[in-house]
């Protein structure tokens, strides 16, 4: 039987049994407890800083949006691509005629090239439901990873290892650009 088990048997018959008074002038009964196993408490958690935690989940945050928006960008780019050569390609019909190029499906293609609002814009060129809720989800999965990305560096910068983190923003006429470089 186990320690638990014991204690409350003998618990049980501590309380069953009637009180006797002893007889006047005999010395009071003892009671002699034996203790049948230890008792072990589990060691403390160990403790961490708090800035090395903060760190590690910077970390994290950085490492999922930056997957997440590689990974999304990535398919949307191979199917813009795939799209941009499919629009280009001239058929001939049965008669010798060329058809011409589908300017439309071009400029769905580059639209998908872009990073995080390409796939809002291509939804302008898509006439399919399908095909803007993929753009919709490609480009909102694009936005959260950029978010997080931003968020994970914002906080590992903050958390007293700035020389390891660093961000770049610049803007032309023609376009910006958003650096974010680091060591892990």
């Amino acid at each position: 039987m186990n320690l638990t088990l014991h204690c409350a048997l003998a618990l049980a018959l501590a309380l069953a049994a009637e009180p006797v008074s002893p007889p006047a002038g005999a010395p009071p009964p003892t009671t002699k407890v034996e203790v049948v196993g230890t008792i072990t408490t589990p060691p403390p958690p160990p403790v961490v800083e708090p800035s090395a935690a903060r760190r590690t989940s910077a970390r994290k945050l950085v490492v999922a949006g930056g997957s997440t928006l590689l990974t999304t960008y990535l398919v949307t780019t191979v199917y813009g691509v795939v799209t941009i050569d499919k629009a280009r390609k001239t058929t001939t019909d049965w008669a010798g005629n060329e058809s011409a190029i589908d300017h439309r499906g071009v400029g769905l293609g580059r639209s998908l090239l872009v990073p995080v609002v390409g796939p809002f814009l291509a939804m302008h060129y898509t006439r399919a439901a399908t095909s803007r809720w993929l753009e919709l989800f490609s480009g909102s999965a694009q936005v959260a990873g950029l978010v997080l990305t931003v968020v994970g560096a914002v906080r590992l910068r903050r958390s007293g290892k700035s020389q390891r983190v660093a961000m770049t923003a610049d803007a032309s006429g023609r376009g910006a650009m958003l650096g974010v470089s680091g060591r892990f």
